[in-house]
């Protein structure tokens, strides 16, 4: 949930006026209401302009995204909406997304939203917009509020409203598998796009020179791609060993999987299931991997005890694709295998929740559940994705 918000200004710049007098000023300004089909195109106009810094009309497809994530998803709760911030002038300047999410907290069903792509156009013109978006949200009927891309004034936000930040779950790893042709992309990465072009032959000779690594026929485990079935059939399995789980049903796991297949920036999305060549379920991830790409790693999840052979496949499986590179969440579950494998550890953005469930806030901070992916927003193509 990037947010393009000055949160402490907004916070020191309302604390002289009193609270009646600050709630007229603002009704008489701007409003706040449930977010509207019909707004999806002011609301693409705006992303498009924060986030791409463009102008112009938005595309279709952006447009279509929008109403598949905040109007067509098979949880969608009219009680739990999306909401805008509309100006005295009528327009939409403001709009934080509302996702559902269905988990189950030691056997026992829990209603969840994600805060999503939270934004207001000139925020320094407008600055309690994005404080009262997130408060809108925050104040849902849902018994967990959670963000999971939160930058540090969204946190600082999330914080200062009642909402924690989830530390383990704040971190990712990267693995570097080919270092050659991974320093040649970072430095193509910060080139413009016509400079970056230049150093596209360099960077296919230095991954076709990189280290291979071929799979080891006497891993104790073994990595299978497989289709949505098989994949949901296998989480399910998972999840059930775990104090904190998506409530997954197939045909909500089958559209999320849809959707995040149509995110193409990072590669082909496949789904893994990770086995003991005795037939034994270890566990299973989604990545996207593309050759000579650095592999995003959406979601990872294993059994108790099994973090280190389903962090193995995911390695070894994006060696084989001719990945320069992995990255992903942090987790609990993980992180012996990160260390013993020598990853890199950064902070990229804050896992923040709120719930008055004292029981459920402790597991999430003891790391339980294995955050990302669909537990949060980065399976939409509204995250690191282009539109045309």
């Amino acid at each position: 949930m990037s947010v393009q918000v000055a949160a402490l200004a907004a916070e020191a710049g309302e604390a002289h006026i009193a609270p009646p007098a600050r709630a007229a000023l603002s009704a008489a300004h701007d409003r706040l209401r449930p977010c509207r089909i019909d707004d999806l195109p002011a609301i693409a106009t705006l992303f498009q302009s924060v986030f791409y810094r463009a102008a112009g009309l938005p595309p279709q497809s952006l447009i279509a995204h929008l109403r598949d994530v905040y109007f067509d998803h098979p949880w969608h709760d009219p009680q739990m909406p999306s909401h805008v911030f509309v100006s005295a002038n009528g327009t939409i300047d403001g709009f934080v997304g509302a996702l559902p999410l269905r988990l189950r907290f030691k056997g026992e069903p829990v209603r969840a939203s994600i805060a999503g792509a939270l934004m207001v156009r000139d925020p320094a013109s407008r600055p309690m917009a994005g404080a009262r978006l997130l408060r809108s949200f925050m104040s849902g009927p849902q018994a967990l509020s959670l963000g999971d891309t939160a930058n540090w004034t969204s946190k600082t936000l999330w914080e200062r409203i009642g909402g924690r930040t989830l530390p383990l779950a704040s971190m990712e790893w990267l693995k570097i598998i080919r270092s050659a042709a991974f320093g040649v992309s970072v430095v193509r990465n910060r080139l413009p796009k016509p400079l970056a072009a230049l150093l596209a032959p360099a960077s296919g000779v230095a991954a076709a020179f990189g280290r291979r690594r071929a799979s080891d026929p006497m891993q104790p485990w073994v990595g299978e791609t497989v289709d949505d079935a098989a994949f949901l059939a296998a989480y399910n399995e998972v999840s059930a060993k775990l104090d904190i789980a998506l409530d997954l049903d197939d045909a909500a796991g089958r559209w999320m999987l849809d959707q995040a297949a149509r995110k193409t920036r990072h590669g082909q999305l496949f789904r893994r299931v990770v086995t003991a060549r005795s037939g034994k379920l270890l566990g299973c991830y989604l990545v996207y991997a593309r050759r000579g790409a650095t592999a995003e790693t959406l979601q990872i999840t294993a059994m108790p005890g099994q973090g280190d052979a389903v962090f193995a496949s995911l390695i070894d499986f994006a060696t084989a694709e001719g990945c320069i590179a992995v990255r992903g969440r942090s987790q609990n579950a993980l992180m012996n295998a990160l260390f013993k494998s020598g990853c890199i550890m950064r902070h990229r953005g804050a896992t923040v929740a709120d719930t008055k469930n004292t029981g459920l806030m402790t597991a999430l901070e003891r790391g339980a559940a294995p955050l990302g992916g669909f537990f949060g927003e980065t399976w939409t193509r509204l995250v690191s994705d282009e539109f045309a």
